[in-house]
């Protein structure tokens, strides 16, 4: 049974449960956004917390966490951090590449060159999925895999930090502040370049340099966690309370590409915030969230590629088949350590 705690700790939050809000969030869009679907009222309202930017918060706090469980002396074990990170990201990602692929050849029609599909291989396997070769326009959305544009995003984001946490770590929270300030002005002038269609503005509405703040917001909550999280917990609830308000009341007052910047800023910190206000430590039996967010825009696409009449009944089966998907995708990535083992 979950016991409250009254002081910090690291271990006691609910982070598992936040991941599969953030997750539920982006798959529900997308297959409402897609099948041109009008979600209910409530649910709307349910789901109206973006969860691409929780997801870069908490990688933010949980990658800070893993370097310094993997710092020796103050030094960061580099190849155990990195052989981590790949072991995370890369089977199940590969794997979903190599069933998309199958699911393309086998349910769309155009088939590419051997130029195109060299291209093809490369920026899907080599995660450059910002490209989608000409051939494929026509295939579901228009877009292999549409989400998969975060992978290559939470990649640059270990790169920066493996490169800058051993001087930023020990700094305090003015230095802090105003390298997120920079971030976050970053951001901003992503949004005021716009959305063009400019190859240069793509890569950059692609690139790390909009979403950089939102990591480094999750990595200041943990470099502060104890100053901040052994607070009075009504204190940290009035200041989760007031990045709600934050969230809603800065919604157009300052542009931000992704989301209006002082949102972005507002529900980076909710994240962290409310997964420790409760001070109770509650954690998912199973993990799918990775696998699910992977695989959900490869049942859209079919779905939408098999000329099937789209209702909610379908969508509901969509949902479902994503979720088995990433259970699968979970259970695979469980299996490589007695694959590699056996080999």
């Amino acid at each position: 049974m979950n016991k409250p705690v009254t002081k910090f700790s690291f271990e006691n939050n609910i982070f598992d449960i936040i991941r599969y809000y953030a997750m539920l969030q982006v798959m529900i869009n997308h297959m409402a956004e897609h099948f041109k679907l009008q979600l209910p009222a409530v649910l709307q309202a349910l789901i109206k917390f973006q969860g691409v930017v929780i997801l870069f918060a908490l990688s933010g706090y949980l990658t800070a966490a893993s370097l310094d469980r993997d710092s020796m002396n103050g030094d960061i074990d580099k190849p155990k951090f990195l052989k981590k990170r790949f072991f995370r990201i890369f089977p199940e990602y590969w794997l979903c590449v190599l069933i998309n692929t199958v699911v393309i050849f086998v349910l769309y029609s155009p088939k590419p060159n051997l130029k195109e599909g060299l291209i093809y291989v490369i920026t899907q396997f080599g995660c450059l999925n910002f490209y989608t070769g000409e051939w494929l326009r026509g295939c579901g959305v228009g877009a292999p895999n549409g989400s998969l544009w975060t992978i290559l995003v939470e990649l640059e984001f270990y790169v920066i930090i493996l490169l800058i946490w051993k001087w930023l770590k020990n700094k305090g929270i003015i230095t802090w502040s105003i390298l997120i300030a920079c971030f976050a002005g970053l951001n901003y002038l992503t949004a005021i370049a716009g959305d063009g269609e400019m190859i240069a503005i793509k890569l950059l509405n692609c690139s790390i340099i909009p979403y950089l703040y939102m990591f480094m917001i999750g990595c200041f909550f943990y470099r502060f966690r104890e100053k901040i999280f052994n607070c009075d917990n009504r204190l940290i609830a009035i200041a989760g309370l007031f990045f709600v308000a934050m969230y809603f009341v800065g919604d157009g007052l300052i542009s931000g590409s992704y989301l209006p910047l002082l949102s972005g800023i507002a529900l980076a910190a909710m994240t962290i915030i409310f997964g420790y206000l409760f001070k109770i430590k509650l954690r998912a039996k199973i993990d799918i969230t990775y696998g699910t967010y992977l695989y959900h825009m490869v049942v859209v696409n079919a779905i939408i590629a098999l000329g099937v009449e789209i209702n909610y009944v379908v969508m509901g089966i969509g949902i479902v088949v994503s979720l088995l998907l990433g259970l699968m995708s979970s259970r695979f990535n469980k299996a490589i350590p007695y694959i590699i083992k056996r080999a």
